[in-house]
């Protein structure tokens, strides 16, 4: 029946919650001391945000870790995402929800339970189905004075970090007005309407002039298709999909489509179908939100309430966002060899051929790119040119897969992720038992540095030459490290085989830092049961607080496994084990040769006995390793000599570049840095004025040549930046080893390197007297205890005493590769008989800036100049300082 609100006449009924869970001052309670709690385990965090509509009103946001709404182990507050609260001013007692979003909702098959078994048992029609529509999420919600709120998932209101034309909330507030004038409504009785119905309007913002995503919305398509209208109490209560169509039209808002399934059968078939083809209705979409109502309360399994749950396509969506990640590789400098194709690689090649020469001719194509714009445009291109669908070409490729694949000897690496005492190594000796052709190397066996890269090389020579599986036996807790193990044994991998990476996952139902109780007490109990039999642990021997400190600092560092993000989605096969019992390593082990046997019979052709599964286990209880890990202190004494001898061996004398800070007095606050070094003047400062240090370094100076120089592009500049490759260190290089060292035969250039090599001995030898001497008579303090020195992080390079040289920068260069300075040197020692005359035995002097990639070597800086070509672009250094006086001369090792 038709309800009056406010001043509107609502085409349905409005909802009256009989059970509307716990009271807002139990939900506030139990939110506040989740906020409070020291564990990261479920821990809330609250953060206060200024109205858009009125900035002297704030609300509150409420959030929790992604990785805790799923686990099964964490009880949340409040399973909300999109939780907003507001305290009515002068009532600091009552909190009240004014944004309440939908539960968290999940994939089919994401959690445990949530399968088609499940959702028949447990679930009752009428099933009602959306589209999955593309874009941000918006909260849209009022106060009783017809305030209007806006929100994204997590914030509303100004932000210092994005400007508002950027800010989700803010674009959505636009929308919201726009779709709110269509109908000739006043926004405050909008708001007012929403606040006496206590919901919260739910849509997604499809904008693509705003922010692109896979599916393309051009502007006559383009606003918030509403697709919620949800209850501002604790229990997740929402209204029919009817209510929320009816609800959109009336007040200028897109609908979001929708049908109603009756049975699960019925809606199973209908899903199922429609992944075919990824189309609804002849249209594209990414999947499909199902609401339906299911049995929560084990206590009261008569009660029915409100349950979510998606069915995502996963093509040909994988395969455009492939084409997205390929794309941005390419244009963040990586090599086309570089870039890692996990699946459709005969398209996404043909991608690359088409998107390359696309990008490398189109300047503005190539920047609206790379700031997330005309991506959906260029896939379309590529698509035209080939004159196929995505799902057409989904179905062809993975037939081209296939063939491409039968051609490429597979080579299987089992990697780990867990931390100390979870049973990885139990379990990898158990395996090899098993499977005695298997490599199994481990981490703590590496001496030789870098020991991540001689790792992966050690497991990629162990496949070469003796096995097709290897285990990666090294913790892998942390993304970066897993990264590096997809990058360097990819790099590494013979030609004609291709690598596929297994996941055991011993932590698999652990979230990041947690703390769990039982984990800690089964992995601790595990280290202090074996004593020393570790490899770089002696739980018997070194001290107790010293050995859990080390596994405590594995804990807090950890970091799950999520398989559809980089780098975790580069993973061909998770395998999820439990670290939660006694007997966990042999139903670990049982787990891991059952499903290698189910995905990849050419590795395990046949099962193992349960008896020969006992005997491997209770052989891998047994193992005892070399002693040979990372705390012990004889290697590291012997390491440190090591070094210590090494660093008598100069690999090259450069000069070090480091531009002077300035001071001045700034009587206002400068809008640039080029406007900062135009008020570093030579006025006398007026009184009590404070002093302003501008740090200058390269990083700045070249950020002020191009402000300077706007029309110059910038390309090559950013996406060093953004690719975190601009070195940390700059230098101009006088001679190498190579040109002068030992082996040299250019008598010319070995005369230079000896002559300052003369210079560094002394050096040296008179700090080792100052060592020496500090060591025998340490200082004291007024109440004569010994002052003890901390110890710093010594730079990669040692100061020629004072031996100078001044710089003058002629010219930023580059290339679509790299960046440099081209400069002169002016000695300071020239007429100095005892020191060395300062020049470069280079063709032309100058300090590398940057290189696009790991493949790119730095020499590459010095030899386009000294050979360049079309490519290499030059822009006069026309800003101060133009030379950089008395810079340090100095020896790399």
């Amino acid at each position: 029946m038709p309800s009056k609100v406010h001043i509107f006449e609502l085409p349905f009924d409005v909802i009256t919650p009989t059970d509307i869970g716990r009271p807002e001052s139990q939900l506030f309670s139990d939110l506040y001391k989740a906020a409070a709690q020291d564990s990261k385990r479920g821990k809330a965090r609250r953060r206060e945000f200024p109205l858009w509509t009125n900035p002297s009103l704030s609300i509150a946001g409420w959030r929790f870790n992604e990785w805790d709404y799923d686990n099964e182990k964490i009880t949340l507050p409040s399973n909300a995402r999109g939780l907003f609260s507001f305290i009515e001013p002068g009532s600091p007692q009552h909190e009240s929800i004014v944004i309440r979003g939908y539960n968290k909702f999940f994939n089919l098959n994401e959690l445990s339970f949530l399968n088609w078994d499940w959702i028949k048992s447990s679930t009752k029609g009428p099933y009602e189905v959306t589209s999955k529509e593309n874009g941000c999420i918006i909260f849209i919600s009022g106060l009783a004075d017809g305030t209007l709120i806006v929100t994204s998932k997590q914030s509303t209101g100004p932000r210092e970090d994005s400007p508002d034309e950027r800010n989700h909330s803010f674009v959505g507030q636009k929308w919201v007005r726009k779709h709110l004038a269509s109908k000739n409504i006043k926004e405050t009785d909008f708001a007012k309407l929403l606040h006496q119905l206590n919901v919260t309007a739910i849509g997604e913002l499809c904008d693509d002039t705003f922010e692109e995503h896979v599916l393309a919305y051009p502007p006559d398509h383009a606003g918030i298709y509403l697709h919620g209208l949800n209850l501002n109490i604790d229990k997740f209560t929402t209204y029919p999909f009817s209510a929320v169509e009816s609800f959109a039209k009336q007040f200028g808002f897109i609908p979001t489509p929708y049908l109603t399934i009756n049975t699960a059968d019925e809606l199973q078939t209908f899903l199922e179908t429609c992944a075919e083809t990824g189309c609804w209705n002849n249209k594209e979409v990414e999947g499909f939100v199902i609401r339906t109502k299911a049995q929560l309360d084990e206590l009261h399994p008569e009660i029915y309430s409100d349950y979510f749950f998606k069915y995502k396509f996963e093509e040909p969506y994988l395969m455009y966002r492939q084409w997205r990640e390929v794309t941005r590789a390419y244009l963040g400098g990586k090599a086309r060899f570089e870039i890692r194709i996990n699946k459709h690689i005969y398209y996404t090649k043909k991608y690359l051929d088409f998107v390359i020469p696309l990008l490398s001719n189109d300047e503005a194509l190539r920047d609206s790119y790379l700031n997330n714009h005309n991506i959906i445009k260029v896939r379309q291109m590529f698509l035209d040119n080939i004159g196929m669908t995505g799902s057409a070409m989904v179905h062809e490729d993975e037939e081209m897969n296939q063939n491409i694949c039968q051609t490429l000897k597979p080579k299987y690496i089992l990697v780990p992720v867990s931390t100390i005492g979870c049973g990885k190594t139990t379990v990898a000796v158990a395996l090899r038992k098993l499977f005695p052709t298997w490599g199994h190397v481990q981490n703590d066996d590496i001496v030789k540095r870098p020991k991540p890269t001689h790792f992966a090389k050690m497991c990629m020579e162990a496949v070469r030459y003796s096995s097709n599986v290897v285990i990666a036996d090294r913790n892998n807790h942390q993304r970066r490290e897993r990264a590096q193990i997809f990058t360097d044994m990819n790099n590494f991998k013979n030609m004609g085989t291709r690598n596929v990476f297994v996941c055991l996952n011993f932590r698999g139902n652990y979230s990041q830092g947690s703390e769990n109780k039982d984990l800690w007490d089964l992995t601790s109990k595990r280290v202090f049961n074996r004593g020393d039999n570790h490899q770089s642990i002696s739980a018997a021997s070194d001290d107790k607080n010293k050995v859990m400190m080390i596994m405590k600092g594995f804990i807090n560092r950890f970091e799950p496994v999520e398989p559809f993000t980089e780098p975790d989605s580069n993973f061909d096969l998770v395998i999820d084990l439990e670290t939660s019992g006694t007997d966990s390593s042999r139903i670990n082990l049982e787990k891991i040769v059952k499903t290698l046997h189910e995905k990849y019979p050419d590795i395990v052709p046949e099962l193992p006995t349960a008896a020969q599964l006992d005997d491997a286990f209770n052989y891998s209880l047994t193992y005892i390793p070399d002693k040979v890990g990372i705390f012990d202190q004889n290697r590291a004494n012997v390491d440190q000599k090591k070094m210590e001898k090494k660093k008598k061996k100069p690999r090259y004398f450069a000069i070090n570049i480091v531009p002077p800070n300035t001071s001045s007095t700034l009587t206002t606050p400068p809008k640039s840095l080029e406007t900062a070094m135009g008020q570093l003047s030579l006025e006398k400062a007026p009184a009590n004025s404070p002093e302003t240090t501008v740090e200058q370094n390269m990083i700045h100076l070249i950020n002020r040549l191009f402000e300077v120089n706007p029309d110059a592009d910038q390309t090559v500049w950013k996406l060093l930046q953004k690719n975190n490759r601009v070195q940390t260190e700059f230098h101009v290089t006088l001679v190498h080893k190579t040109q002068g060292g030992p082996g040299s035969t250019d008598e010319s250039a070995k005369k230079y390197f000896e002559a300052l090599k003369t210079v560094l001995d002394t050096v040296l030898e008179e700090k080792k007297d100052k060592e020496t001497s500090a060591s025998k008579n340490p200082t004291t303090d007024a109440n004569g205890f010994t002052v003890v020195t901390k110890k710093t992080i010594a730079p990669p390079f040692i100061e020629l005493g004072s031996l100078t040289a001044d710089v003058a920068l002629k010219n930023l260069y580059w290339t679509p590769n790299l960046m440099g300075i081209e400069v002169n040197i002016i000695s300071k020692n020239a007429e100095k008989d005892d020191t060395p005359h300062i020049y470069t035995l280079n063709t032309h002097a100058h300090i590398t800036i940057g290189t696009s990639s790991t493949s790119v070597a730095a020499v590459e800086a010095g030899k386009a100049l000294n050979n360049p070509d079309d490519s290499l672009v030059k822009l006069p250094w026309n800003i101060e300082p133009r030379e950089l006086t008395n810079q340090a001369v100095v020896a790399y090792f």
